[in-house]
């Protein structure tokens, strides 16, 4: 083999060497930083399995609230309306009927207060 080719080989397999060793230096930390994404990944999905669970029994509970809210709003609606009733009829029987009534509630106080006055009371 002659001294150039030997030397050219040489230069070339420096070459070859030196843009291994380059590429192991920058392989080795990409595969720490990989290895260290990967532990993340599996602290993070399991995280996110506990959150789902805990997710789901929030959406259990939330929903045997909202049946119960559904019926107390029933319950009310249907006792406002027996109120409302009971108001119309008091209203039409009691205070329209009487109402000539309630309004000498006021003279009947006055005649009482000049009453007692007039007795030495208050």
């Amino acid at each position: 083999m002659s001294t150039g080719l030997t030397i050219v080989l040489f230069i070339a397999a420096v070459v070859i060497t030196a843009g291994f060793l380059v590429l192991l230096l920058t392989i080795i930390p990409a595969i720490n930083q990989l290895r260290f994404l990967m532990k993340d990944l599996e602290k993070t999905s399991e995280e996110v399995r506990e959150l789902t669970i805990n997710l789901n029994e929030l959406t259990y509970k939330i929903s045997d609230k909202t049946e119960s809210v559904g019926e107390i709003l029933e319950s009310s609606k249907k006792t406002l309306r027996i109120v409302s009733n009971s108001l119309g009829f008091i209203n039409k029987n009691i205070l329209k009927k009487s109402s000539s009534f309630i309004a000498l509630i006021p003279a009947i106080k006055f005649g009482w207060n000049l009453i007692n006055k007039h007795k030495g009371g208050k």
